[in-house]
């Protein structure tokens, strides 16, 4: 489980005691305040998002957003049960890792999925560019400035495959403007176990079809 402390935990589901405690150093900065114990009409997000597990046999992998917490992913080797260990981090945000500008708050779940490229299979994780917290005080829609794109990164590396946004000047999607925190459902259409289409809907109620052609 993770909690608004910032505290990603494990916990052994037949004794209930502790595997491990890990928190991103991102999220430290909020231990004082935590400390204070002020009042929860500032409520302060740690980790928030959802968690998704890739089970390979022995080795298994946890995927983990932050929500309201913050705009990164975080991905750990939990095949250790007593020793996990960060595989990568992907930094969203303006002044986040290269092509990750788009990356808003990390709301959307990652969809675990196989794709082509060439002769290589990779293992990919696809996501929404997640919410500009903007939205909040926004009565009717209005144009995000992050959030509006989608994204697919090697499962193992976090290396950036694909994105798209109204920003790309390789593809015509001007439309795209709105921030994407729901999670992209994917279709293997040929039942090849690669996905084929991805469908997306944003915070202007607009539903988008993406299709990959494998190889």
């Amino acid at each position: 489980m993770a909690t608004n402390h910032g505290v990603l935990h494990s916990f052994d589901p037949e004794t209930g005691n502790e595997n491990f405690a890990v928190m991103p150093k991102e999220l430290m900065n909020n231990l004082y305040d935590l400390y204070q114990d002020g009042s929860t009409l500032s409520h302060i997000y740690g980790l928030d998002g959802d968690m998704v597990l890739r089970d390979e046999g022995s080795n298994k992998y946890l995927y983990v957003g932050m929500r309201r917490g913050g705009n990164n992913y975080y991905a750990f080797d939990v095949s250790s049960k007593t020793s996990p260990r960060l595989m990568f981090k992907i930094d969203g945000g303006s002044s986040g890792s290269s092509g990750f500008e788009k990356l808003g708050q990390t709301w959307s779940r990652p969809t675990l999925t196989k794709i082509r490229i060439g002769s290589t299979v990779r293992d990919v994780l696809i996501f929404g560019g997640g919410y500009d917290e903007d939205q909040d005080n926004k009565a009717t829609r209005g144009a995000d400035d992050e959030g509006n794109a989608v994204f697919i990164v090697d499962a193992d590396t976090g290396e950036l495959i694909w994105t798209a946004s109204n920003d790309d000047a390789n593809l015509t999607l001007p439309d795209m403007e709105y921030s994407i925190p729901a999670r992209v459902s994917v279709i293997d259409r040929e039942g090849d176990g690669f996905a084929d289409h991805m469908y997306v809907v944003d915070m202007g109620g607009q539903m988008f079809r993406l299709d990959i052609h494998n190889g």
